[in-house]
């Protein structure tokens, strides 16, 4: 731990000394850009990768795709279920077909005349039975065939009934809160299928490309990084000293090596906890040496083309000159 903080002031924070031992504070640090990981939905095996490292992209490029067939096999097995409840569904708010209902009328009929012919028989077999002409036993038969002739009837005019009054309000509601159902299991496999096309979300350049067309990567995996296509920033770690008297809008003045243009910036970012160690476990001296992490974007449209990586040098103008007076 001791060595680290040793090396923070080397690595990230230059001082030197003006007139009358003046100090004035440089910090360094290096030109970043917004990062975006694009991960894959699925392990299902990469097919295609349609962009190279270093690409510039627009919004809304496919990078990557990744095979669909399950999630395609699902959809469909989804849609046929969605396309079945809605032709039933169709069915019950028709009401049933003329010749269903014609069908059951002759079948009411065709029970109504098997009903009289079972009575008769029986009436016939009882008499028999009353003048000892005939066993009881036949009479019992001729009792079972006409209850069920008459359970044949009753049956008959309950269908017939039912299907001239139409389906129920409870039969078209259960149909509907399925459909609804399968309807969102529909949209739920269309936004995973579209997922396993790995989209720019933004303007960019593609910065890593992990995995190879062929590899099949865990869900979850970083497919694609993208770096957006906008100003950068300089990444940077405040010196304790001067912690207190920056914040946000903080105006700065930004040097990048290997190039002779001095450019604007201004402080979006101060991070709130000092790097590394706590300062209530430090010295007073070892607590002048801790910094805090802190991002200040270039205001200058030139700074558009500046590459990541490049070491900057930050100075605060403001700070300069309150320590000159």
């Amino acid at each position: 731990m001791k060595t680290i903080l040793l090396l923070i002031p080397a690595l990230l924070i230059l001082m030197s000394c003006t007139g009358a031992n003046t100090p004035t504070y440089k910090i360094v640090g290096t030109v970043a850009r917004p990062r975006i990981d694009l991960t894959a939905e699925s392990n299902d095996v990469i097919t295609a990768i349609h962009v190279n490292e270093g690409d510039a992209i627009s919004s809304g490029t496919i990078i990557a795709e990744q095979d669909p067939t399950l999630y395609q096999t699902r959809l469909d097995q989804s849609l046929a279920v969605r396309d079945r409840l809605a032709a039933r569904l169709a069915e019950l708010e028709r009401g049933p077909r003329p010749e269903l209902i014609s069908a059951a009328r002759a079948k009411l009929q065709g029970t109504v005349s098997n009903l009289a012919i079972q009575e008769r028989e029986y009436s016939r077999v009882s008499r028999l039975v009353t003048d000892k002409l005939a066993s009881a036993s036949l009479l019992d038969q001729a009792l079972e065939h006409k209850d069920l002739a008459l359970a044949a009837h009753d049956q008959a005019r309950a269908e017939l009934e039912a299907l001239l009054a139409g389906s129920t309000t409870e039969e078209i509601d259960q149909i509907k809160a399925s459909l609804a159902e399968a309807e969102a299991l529909i949209h739920t496999q269309q936004t995973l299928l579209q997922r396993l096309h790995i989209v720019a979300p933004r303007d960019g350049t593609i910065d890593s490309l992990p995995y190879e067309t062929g590899e099949r990567p865990l869900p979850g995996s970083t497919l694609a990084v993208m770096l957006a296509s906008q100003l950068p920033y300089a990444r940077v770690y405040i010196p304790e000293p001067i912690r207190s008297r920056i914040k946000s809008g903080t105006i700065a003045t930004i040097l990048v090596d290997g190039i002779t243009t001095t450019f604007q910036g201004k402080v979006r970012y101060v991070s709130a906890e000092a790097a590394f160690t706590p300062h209530y476990a430090l010295t007073q001296r070892d607590r002048s040496r801790l910094s805090f992490l802190a991002e200040i974007d270039f205001i200058d449209d030139s700074a558009a083309a500046i590459p990541v990586g490049l070491p900057v040098e930050v100075r605060f103008p403001e700070l300069d000159t309150n320590a000159d007076n």
